[in-house]
């Protein structure tokens, strides 16, 4: 789930903690909303800055583990206590302070476990801030000896998308009794996206009659629902005319990268290394060379890494390439939407031939292309583009509202240039008996007698439903017009004494949805990171539930190393084990041994405690389970307070 709709779900307690914090709250001030704050670029990068070490140091372990997946607080401390550099008291507080600063949100399971997990649109920016790749990209003299992988040309995902949607618009996409997309028109689409199902595995996608249809065509109709250009209707998948028209009117690079933001947080998601993976590689600049073995630094492992690449390579994205034995890649497009400050129009002219050949250059818009697709058959996509106008296209096309002079129009702004003169003679020729003729959709109204035909013009609000009348006793009537007039005759006490059937054609399941709303509406993928239907968690991480009985604990216990009576050193060590909490043992130095006890061994004339040092930061990435548990006899604790990790507790207005 995204953050806006997270935050969102808040209850007002939560929303009051978070709206405490000094990076949320002087952005308060200034009158921005909570959930624009947390779904804010900025507010992440201060947030970063002003946190301690300890906590991102955490933050980073679980992005790593989990990426925006939900995960249970007991499987997260497991992760998080790997690298021996964290106790579990640090793991709670840390955890209490992540929800306070509204970074991690808490959810809960029907049966009450709470769950944590970060926005999905959020994944990115944290992986930027506290897991960045910080890859080069080659020098000049290194990149002319890297040599590219041989692979056919692909056109980019946007293109692809763009081929499949005009594709239903023009055959349609039936679907069956069970909701799914037919057989035959499945293969169909998936043969226009140019994509091999083996490609889309690393997606792992999820949809219905998944055995028996092409992933290619689940994908096509996913992201075409979610981007508004496609629609559901009761028995097919249509175009949405005004989405297609809202996202044609994009730049082609743009919505390349809208669609990659749309598949990471979709898709890669639901496994967090190649999230995290997949993020890092989106923050290289196109058209450099990049080592591969780069990204793989963030922590995740090289074939992560590769996975992705093959993906981004499928999508025209990316390409291979080696420089001596090290794989490199480079990307095609730009992927971060960030880059793109303001929206420019592709400029560049198609060209028609007289034999009624468009030639369609890399530079033509999708605006453009698509009315291409309207109104000529496709023949190739390559670098550059091909159709033909024929006459069963031009046809279609005015059946779609293209009549000649709209045609003519569209084909001389686009290519700069007159129509050719055998094109428009064809185009006459093929258009000039059109229109003429037409066929309607009408319900016929039959009386018994021509003095009811009659009484019935007399009545103003029936005969205004009544489009024409057939000789002395039977009217044509509009569907439109159709359930009115039904109503307007029954209190009239003419009731038809058989209603006409209802319309075959599939209706829109809603015309009236908010188009702004439709990428939160569910597409035909299973989203495995959907969490909407749980309900948020009410509870604020108190002292006493961190720390139980801190009241009771004499203060001078945390605040320097003390020598105490054995056994107000063993009470000290018990309340230390019950928090998981480390010990400090000996004077303040500037780096003090830290202990972690786990419990304590008593003996008949004495004591020891079992437990592991806690390990510094340059010791990080051994793992907690190479530091054995040790024995340390009573005095070894002759000087020792409690170390408490950093906490405040929250303030509610």
């Amino acid at each position: 789930m995204n953050a806006a709709p997270s935050v969102d779900k808040l209850p007002e307690s939560i929303g009051a903690v978070i709206g405490a914090e000094p990076a949320v709250a002087v952005r308060l001030k200034r009158g921005m909303v909570l959930r624009d704050i947390l779904s804010s670029p900025e507010w992440a990068e201060d947030w970063a800055r002003q946190s301690d070490p300890t906590l991102k140091r955490l933050f980073a372990c679980l992005l790593l583990r989990f990426g925006s997946t939900a995960f249970e607080e007991e499987k997260g401390a497991v992760e998080a206590l790997k690298d021996g550099l964290h106790t579990g008291a640090e793991w709670r507080a840390g955890l209490a302070r992540l929800r306070r600063a509204g970074v991690l949100f808490a959810i809960r399971k029907t049966w009450g476990d709470r769950l944590y997990y970060v926005p999905t649109d959020m994944a990115a920016v944290w992986q930027r801030l506290l897991l960045p790749a910080n890859a080069e990209p080659l020098a000049a003299i290194e990149s002319a000896d890297v040599v590219p992988r041989p692979a056919p040309y692909r056109p980019t995902l946007a293109l692809k998308l763009l081929s499949a949607w005009a594709f239903i618009g023009r055959k349609g996409l039936p679907l069956t009794a069970k909701g799914a997309i037919s057989k035959p028109a499945a293969e169909k689409l998936a043969s226009v996206m140019k994509i091999a199902s083996e490609e889309l595995a690393p997606l792992g996608l999820v949809y219905p009659q998944h055995d028996q249809q092409p992933a290619a065509s689940a994908l096509a109709v996913d992201l075409g629902l979610v981007t508004g250009v496609l629609k559901r209707m009761d028995g097919a998948i249509a175009v949405d005319a005004a989405g297609a028209a809202a996202w044609t009117a994009n730049p082609i690079a743009f919505a390349d990268a809208v669609l990659h933001r749309r598949i990471l947080e979709r898709y890669a998601a639901s496994d967090p290394a190649r999230h995290m993976a997949a993020s890092a590689i989106a923050d290289c600049r196109p058209d450099a060379w990049y080592r591969e073995l780069e990204i793989a630094r963030i922590g995740v492992r090289p074939i992560d890494v590769e996975v992705w690449l093959d993906l981004l390579a499928a999508f025209g994205w990316a390409e291979w390439g080696t420089i001596g034995n090290e794989g490199v890649f480079r990307l095609t497009v730009p992927l971060d939407i960030s880059v793109f400050a303001a929206a420019e129009d592709e400029t560049e002219p198609f060209h028609v031939q007289p034999d009624g050949e468009i030639y369609v250059p890399p530079g033509v818009g999708l605006a453009e292309r698509w009315a291409l697709e309207e109104l000529a058959e496709p023949v190739s996509a390559d670098r550059v583009y091909v159709y033909r106008l024929t006459k069963s296209a031009a046809e279609r096309a005015y059946e779609n509202g293209w009549p000649l002079e709209r045609v003519r129009s569209f084909l001389e702004r686009g290519s700069g240039m007159p129509v050719p003169g055998p094109v428009e003679d064809a185009l006459r020729d093929w258009l000039r008996n059109l229109g003429k003729i037409r066929l309607e959709e009408a319900v016929l109204l039959r009386t018994d007698s021509a003095e009811t035909a009659s009484w019935l013009l007399e009545d103003a609000e029936i005969a205004g439903k009544l489009a024409e009348r057939l000789g002395d006793r039977d009217f044509l009537v509009s569907r439109d017009a159709l359930k009115g007039l039904e109503a307007r005759l029954a209190k009239t006490g003419f009731k038809p004494s058989k209603p006409p059937a209802a319309p075959a054609e599939g209706t829109a399941a809603s015309e009236t949805a908010d188009r702004n709303e439709a990428s939160t509406e569910p597409g035909w993928i299973y989203c495995g990171t959907v969490l909407s239907f749980y309900e948020p968690d009410r509870s604020v991480v108190s002292d006493s539930e961190l720390f139980p009985g801190l009241e009771q604990v004499p203060a001078a216990w945390f605040r320097k190393p003390g020598a105490y009576h054995a056994t107000t050193r063993q009470e000290l060590i018990r309340r230390a084990i019950g928090w998981r909490t480390a010990l400090q043992l000996g004077d303040d130095e500037a780096e003090p041994d830290l202990f972690v006890p786990h419990s304590i061994d008593t003996h008949a004339d004495s004591w020891e405690v079992r437990g592991r040092w806690k390990a510094r930061e340059d010791q990080a990435g051994r793992g907690a389970d190479t530091y054995e548990t040790v024995s340390l006899p009573a005095d070894r604790f002759g000087l020792v307070k409690i170390v408490l990790p950093q906490w405040d507790s929250p303030s509610v207005p």
